[in-house]
């Protein structure tokens, strides 16, 4: 009698996960802020300073109840403003960017779907953590503005590099962690909220380098809200 529930209790796993991996595809939209770290932030980086906008459009793909592949092709602006440290106002370098980005990520969860105990309580909804990490590429031109100086020994390195072409193509790797939420058994929505890091190879994202710190490559971090869609 005990086989016989469990093996009957494995076959409603079973039903069940095949019923959520009949549709392993999703699309949805990505919306959030982004702010940067480099050479116009001050060492104790504020995450919630000079924050942009940036959007996304999404495509994903479940390869097992842990492991999903995402394609992210997005928009983001980002800035930096030495003017709002009170120790860098004499140089009050300023820049801004706009960033075109594609990436493939790959995304495991910590909390699989179909568990035994969330199917026996007849439970659909629930949160499942997770971590990605990936790479990809960016598209950018910053603007860098070094009208306001007035510290001499930085003027040199700003007159020599005044003409340099600043568009790059380079390579980007994202990481991070988040959270889902949405209802694995019939739903066809579900809601991500994540925040990661991008590393780049490059000191140049905000235009400026040999004019303040070129010994350090520049970063930004993202925190977005998705809503994806189960087709």
């Amino acid at each position: 009698m005990r086989l016989i529930l469990l093996l009957f209790a494995l076959l409603v796993v079973r039903v069940a996960d095949a019923q959520y991996y009949e549709s392993p595809w999703q699309v949805g939209v990505k919306v959030g802020l982004n702010n940067y770290l480099g050479d116009l932030v001050v060492p104790h980086w504020n995450p919630i300073k000079g924050l942009d906008y940036g959007v996304a459009l999404q495509g994903k793909y479940k390869l097992s109840d842990q492991w999903t592949v995402a394609l992210g092709a997005g928009y983001l602006r980002l800035k930096g403003d030495e003017s709002t440290y009170p120790e860098r106002a004499a140089r009050s370098y300023t820049f801004e960017s706009s960033i075109l980005e594609a990436t493939l990520v790959a995304e495991y969860e910590f909390i699989r779907y179909g568990k035994l105990m969330d199917i026996l309580r007849s439970y659909k909804k629930r949160y499942s953590p997770f971590v990605y990490a990936g790479a990809g590429m960016a598209f950018t031109k910053p603007k860098p503005d070094f009208s306001k100086n007035t510290i001499g020994r930085f003027q040199p390195a700003i007159d020599k590099f005044a003409d340099r072409d600043l568009r790059q193509q380079l390579p980007v790797f994202p990481f991070g962690i988040g959270v889902k939420y949405g209802d694995y058994r019939s739903g066809t929505f579900a809601v991500q909220v994540q925040w990661g890091l991008t590393v780049t190879l490059t000191d140049l994202l905000d235009g400026v380098s040999e004019q303040a710190n070129p010994d350090k490559n520049d970063w930004y971090q993202q925190l977005g809200v998705s809503l994806m869609y189960k087709f």
